[in-house]
């Protein structure tokens, strides 16, 4: 469009338009353009902003991951029975009642108590040639229970309806691209696929807006995949090797051993107990290993 400027031979696609359709809300578009290996700061403009600068020889790099605010609700205190139906990877109340503050289950990260913007403005400010995000961006799977200080992301007509939560636009704006925009504006980024990105939990929007590949000429806000293939980005002295482990599906250990904090953020060490041999482990050796 008229308002960008951008190289010779570079062009602006669409690239995908959502729709307010639930549970996959994207009423917004997501444009590309192929830039060269090599761009000068400022030297293309997008939407009336500057792109960062890229290069081919990278000698600062931020690493970053699990930036998404924590809202896990298995109970807001004001359900009786829970149904086999899942929004976002989270069982849906079957059975109202009143509230009740004995009944909230889950885990919940209160608003003033994430500070994911003030970490991403301060790396911003380092200045880095290239950004990896290792995965996770979305964190907030459901409504804020009473009391939890995350109430703010809740929609305010009714609780049950994605406010500022969910594989949807508002969910993904509040919960990584408003608090991340200091330093998606400041370098490219090499974005992974993290377990949080699956289909049935927040994969949609990550195909819609992160995943490199082009979509499906028929794209929906329903595509997703469970698995895509490796690529290399490289560079001049190094590449990175962009795996998607997503469809691995997690295990539960039943127990483990937490490393005891000795100092504030150094931690101790682990037990050297292997796990064959610890007595709280209910598993039998040959169903350890089938794990």
């Amino acid at each position: 469009e008229a308002s960008a400027k951008l190289l010779a031979n570079a062009s602006v696609e669409l690239r995908a338009e959502g729709t307010e359709d639930m549970p996959f809300a994207f009423p917004v578009r997501v444009c590309e353009v192929q830039l060269p290996r090599n761009l000068p700061a400022s030297s293309a403009t997008l939407g009336g902003r500057p792109l960062p600068a890229i290069t081919s020889s990278p000698s600062t790099y931020a690493l970053i991951g699990d930036t998404g605010m924590r809202v896990k609700p298995k109970n807001l205190g004001t359900c009786a029975k829970l149904s086999h139906e899942k929004l976002y990877g989270i069982k849906q109340c079957a059975e109202t009642v009143p509230f009740d503050p004995k009944l909230v289950e889950g885990h919940y990260q209160a608003t003033a108590e994430w500070p994911l913007e003030s970490i991403m403005d301060r790396a911003a400010e380092e200045e880095p040639d290239v950004v990896v995000h290792v995965g996770d961006y979305l964190y907030r799977q459901g409504p804020c229970a009473q009391g939890k200080g995350c109430e703010d992301i809740n929609n305010a007509t009714d609780v049950s309806v994605p406010g500022m939560w969910g594989d949807n636009w508002h969910g993904w704006f509040a919960d990584f691209f408003e608090p991340s925009a200091a330093l998606l504006a400041s370098a490219p980024w090499i974005v992974l696929r993290g377990n949080h990105e699956s289909c049935g939990r927040a994969g949609h929007g990550f195909f819609m807006f992160l995943d490199p590949r082009p979509l499906p000429a028929e794209w929906t806000a329903d595509y997703c995949i469970e698995r895509t293939d490796m690529y290399a980005v490289p560079f001049e002295h190094e590449q990175f090797l962009v795996v998607d482990d997503n469809f691995v599906e997690d295990v539960d250990i039943d127990d483990f051993n937490y490393c005891p904090q000795t100092g504030g953020a150094v931690q101790g060490k682990a037990l050297s107990l292997s796990r064959y041999d610890d007595k709280e482990q209910s598993k039998s050796r040959t169903g350890i290993e089938e794990e």
